[in-house]
């Protein structure tokens, strides 16, 4: 295999030998100008066939060759490809398809540099929209062209900052094959975009000798294309995870090339929901209710139950979260950016329920993972969850109080879900009297910048976190307005807008800075900060001033920028807002609620997505490198212009 493969070529195999002899043939005479490797895995064919194969593999046709004991059905062969191969593109390959353009690779490369990076490239065999042409990249203007019905296409090539938020190709189907329009959903419901082009211009179709036209739809094909649309409509709603479970674990390769797989027992689990919802679905349409989105007795039950699945999964502890943030894109002179696309808020919920006798459990886990919740007659009341927690088991009581009291709900030491998920009652707790605000943690101490945000908001209530079993004789309780994964009511936004507007003074510039935070950092910040600071931009480590300074220094720059974090939540506390903000992500998406609170106070919101690779660290701690001089391009064509002498780092003026 080529040392420094750009691209992994995955060819999926089940007998057909004339037409895997074809496509291995044309793929292997093409330039290696661009380095790739070419993986096959055989899907249980005839002898004779994995014979050839292994003679390919021998004389080094083959890069990597992979067989599997029986047709384990495309998605999952592809993915074995996809999983043992790294490399920074991939590519599925059908057999029979014969590459007819000796320097493809280059050329499609070039082509899709005129897109957006987080984005796939497939190929169609009629384009509607204007005429594809790779060649129109060398000219100005030239870019691919998008999809316009939602289709992967075919001989897609998928960067691995796609794979890492929406995972590889769903398994769910078995052996039939409608892994491009599942990938495809995910990635509308992501908002990446699907370029394609041409495909007489770089492929044909080898067929098959004796092969006939395209019967009609088999039983388990059109099963198939059923749980495609219950899938479809999963994906929508946010009630499954765009990333997905594969159905089968590699446990072992042996010397010969033979993968030992074994399927993995929480994906049985998770089929069990996944059935049972499609049958709730089914009798939903048969209710005449042909779109459950306004059924919560549908929605958040299912949700609860794809997430349980989710949070005990080794898949998910090892690849990260299960339900990753997603951007809503569209194409900009500098990078990525656009307009989050988000659901409307929610009708205002009832915002208070008395309850009397409620146990309330303590907190037990992590901010990621835990047991709690309030029950009343032995039942847990599914408002005092999280979509990350889970009912405990309830006990007898050690603790009991009055009341009446307040359910606060989870207090949480980070500052993003402190301000999204702590404080998510706040709507409702603001028109109560002054009673003890009950809250579970996993820290049960106040930080003094939540005692800022209190003072902030006006809460004088006195807090008090359980400890242990404690069974309350009277406890209002009101439903969260938000959480990490779902938008804000109207009612919570206006109520946490407690500070007054500032004008912007002119001329001040912010930066918002990461670079003293012990992860989740861009390595290049600091000398990024250096070449701000030489020309007039305020670095803010917010993380050392007091809550209420780092919000007016945000409303009195004219121009606020950084990389995306939590601080960027700080303008919920905003009135409102009549500056500009100029947002980079740092890990190759942004979180869509935050770019929208930021407009919906009134900002002038500017957001750009530039490649970012993964060094240090994890998950949250995840540290990245960028291209920072990019972020200074567009810093300085929104601001100060190049007349004002702001230079790339690392070069000198004359060379910027």
């Amino acid at each position: 295999m080529p040392a420094e493969a750009v691209l992994n070529v995955t060819i999926p195999v089940f007998n057909h030998a004339e037409l895997v002899q074809r496509t291995l043939a044309a793929l292997r005479k093409t330039s290696q100008e661009i380095p790739f490797c070419i993986t096959v895995v055989d899907n249980g064919s005839d002898e004779r066939l994995v014979a050839r194969l292994r003679e390919f593999r021998q004389s080094g046709i083959i890069d990597n060759l992979f067989l599997l004991p029986r047709n384990m059905g495309e998605a999952c062969a592809a993915n074995i490809g996809w999983q043992l191969v790294n490399a920074p593109i991939y590519m599925k390959l059908a057999s029979g398809m014969v590459i007819t353009e000796a320097h493809w690779l280059s050329k499609l490369l070039r082509f899709w540099r005129n897109g957006l990076p987080v984005s796939t490239l497939g190929c169609v065999r009629n384009l509607n929209m204007r005429p594809a042409n790779p060649e129109a990249a060398d000219a100005p203007g030239g870019d691919p062209d998008l999809s316009t019905d939602g289709a992967l296409g075919r001989a897609v090539m998928i960067p691995k900052e796609v794979s890492d938020v929406l995972g590889r190709w769903n398994e769910d189907y078995g052996p039939t094959s409608v892994l491009e329009a599942d990938f495809g959903a995910r990635m509308a419901c992501a908002g990446f975009p699907q370029y394609c082009y041409e495909e007489a211009r770089y492929f044909r179709d080898a067929p098959a000798s004796g092969a006939s036209g395209e019967g009609a739809q088999t039983p388990e094909e059109q099963r198939a294309a059923d749980l495609f649309t219950v899938n479809a409509t999963l994906y929508q709603l946010c009630i499954r995870s765009w990333k997905v479970m594969p159905s089968y674990e590699v446990i072992d390769v042996d010397e010969d090339s033979r993968v030992q797989l074994a399927e993995r027992a929480e994906y049985m689990e998770f089929r069990m929901v996944l059935d049972d919802c499609a049958q709730t679905l089914s009798h939903l349409r048969q209710r005449g209710i042909p779109y459950p989105g306004f059924e919560k007795e549908f929605i958040w039950p299912y949700k609860e139950r794809f997430a349980s699945v989710e949070r005990e999964s080794a898949y998910f502890a090892v690849t990260g979260d299960a339900r990753p943030a997603c951007p809503t894109a569209s194409p900009s002179g500098s990078g990525q950016s656009g307009d989050a696309v988000l659901p409307g808020p929610d009708t205002p919920p009832q915002t208070f329920a008395l309850h009397h006798d409620a146990l309330l459990m303590p907190f037990a886990g992590s901010m990621d993972e835990f047991a709690s919740g309030v029950f009343v007659n032995g039942r847990c009341l599914p408002d005092t969850l999280l979509y990350r927690g889970r009912a405990a088991a309830p006990c007898r009581p050690q603790a009991r109080l009055k009341g009446p009291c307040i359910f606060g709900g989870y207090m949480f030491a980070h500052y993003g879900h402190f301000l999204l998920e702590s404080l998510s009652r706040y709507y409702a707790i603001a028109r109560c009297k002054p009673w003890p605000l009950l809250f579970m943690s996993p820290n049960p101490t106040l930080r003094p910048w939540q005692k800022e945000a209190f003072k902030i908001l006006g809460l004088t209530n006195r807090i008090q976190f359980i400890r242990v079993p404690t069974l309350v004789d009277e406890l209002i309780v009101s439903p969260p307005a938000c959480d990490a994964a779902t938008a804000m009511t109207d009612a919570q936004f206006g109520a946490l807008g407690r500070l007054p507007e500032r004008a912007p003074r002119a001329g001040k510039k912010l930066w918002v800075s990461r670079s003293a935070l012990r992860g989740g950092k861009v390595e290049e910040e600091k000398s990024l900060e250096a070449e701000l600071a030489r020309t007039g931009w305020e670095i803010m480590h917010p993380e050392e001033l007091p809550l209420p300074q780092q919000a007016l220094a945000m409303m009195e720059a004219g121009h606020v920028a950084g990389f995306d974090g939590s601080a960027f939540y700080t303008p919920l506390f905003c009135r409102s807002l009549s500056n500009h903000f100029i947002l980079f992500s740092r890990r190759n998406y942004f979180v869509p609620f935050m770019l929208d609170y930021i407009r919906k106070r009134g900002a002038r919101l500017d957001s750009h997505i530039f490649p970012a690779a993964a060094t240090t660290g994890r998950r949250a701690a995840q540290n990245h490198s960028l291209d920072v001089d990019r972020v200074l391009t567009v810093l300085r064509e929104a601001t100060d212009g190049p007349e004002h002498g702001l230079t790339s780092t690392g070069r000198n003026a004359s060379s910027a």
